[in-house]
């Protein structure tokens, strides 16, 4: 049953970047959202979300960030009350009371941006235990706001969900992609945000790696389960093409995978010649798919060798 009633009023909190990551009891699951990637200033957007409880009986809540160093105040509109939320701030709608395990609750309401740019802002799934509310889900979104003068943000989803798996006999892997026909006659700065999260393999944490144009960028160690995410300032390094490269260190004898979410953002001081582009990779499908290629490949080798000879009788 989802019930937007049984939400208390919004809250501020300060120092999110302090808020633990993790906590037992109930755990809220991001279940739906709905929220604004392309905005207008000072124009009321509708946002919504669904928290399932994943978790014990408990209370959840909603979390959305208005990270530090963004263009400007977001403004949220629920049930009639409006409620500013600065850079650094978090917005939080919690359950008035515990919640039994599978609960699920609704939200909705409208947002609106008092200044054009490129926001960073993060979703939490959260639950309370003992009194403090921790996220234990942590999804990244770019909101691009138009304000009318001719600025223009792309944002490219350069790894989409990625999971870079090592098999027992990898002591690295890695991936490289490429972005091109980058319009760096417009181009005013840019941004790399992440999430990585060590989904399954050996009990052995995990070095995830990001590097850029050669440059190590992000390092998260990462315990089994365990996800991180952040920004990378990449203003004044980005040139008309660019390269990005994940990877991680694998203990021989063991298997591992590793998930990436990589967006590039781009802000141009007006729209771009061409938007940047992802080339074609063939390298990367041939190593995704090699196992299946070489065995495709032998099964029609073993074919026409199987096959007996034609016996031609000459009178």
């Amino acid at each position: 049953m989802s019930l937007v009633s049984s939400y208390d009023n919004p809250l501020l909190y300060e120092n999110i970047e302090t808020t633990p990551t993790k906590g037992l009891a109930p755990v809220g699951s991001i279940i739906t959202r709905n929220f604004p990637t392309p905005a207008q200033v000072g124009v009321d957007t509708p946002w919504g979300f669904t928290l399932r409880n994943t978790g014990t009986g408990g209370r959840i809540a909603i979390g959305v960030v208005n990270n530090a160093g963004n263009p400007g105040n977001m403004i949220f509109t629920w049930e009639g009350d409006e409620t500013i939320i600065a850079p650094g701030i978090y917005y939080r709608l919690e359950s008035i009371g515990p919640v039994p395990n599978g609960y699920e609750l609704s939200v909705n309401g409208n947002v609106r941006f008092e200044s054009g740019g490129s926001y960073g802002v993060r979703i939490w799934g959260m639950h309370e235990d003992a009194g403090t509310w921790y996220y234990t889900e942590d999804i990244p979104i770019t909101v691009t706001v138009s304000n009318g003068n001719g600025a223009v943000t792309i944002p490219v989803h350069l790894f989409d969900d990625f999971k870079l798996k090592a098999e027992w006999y990898d002591v690295r892997k890695s991936l490289t992609r490429k972005i091109g026909d980058i319009d760096t006659s417009v181009l005013v700065g840019g941004r790399l945000e992440y999430t990585v999260k060590y989904t399954q393999g050996s009990p052995i944490a995990e070095d995830a790696k990001i590097e850029f144009n050669g440059m190590n960028v992000v390092h998260e160690v990462l315990s089994r389960g365990e996800s991180k995410s952040g920004s990378v300032d990449l203003t004044g390094l980005i040139g008309r093409e660019i390269e990005v490269r994940i990877s991680f260190p694998s203990a021989p004898g063991v298997w591992s995978e590793v998930l990436f979410d990589i967006w590039i953002i781009f802000d141009f001081s007006e729209e771009p010649e061409d938007d940047p582009v992802i080339p074609s990779n063939w390298g990367e499908y041939f190593d995704q798919y090699k196992w299946y290629i070489v065995g495709g490949v032998a099964v029609i080798a073993l074919f026409y060798m199987s096959r007996k000879p034609s016996i031609i009788v000459v009178k």
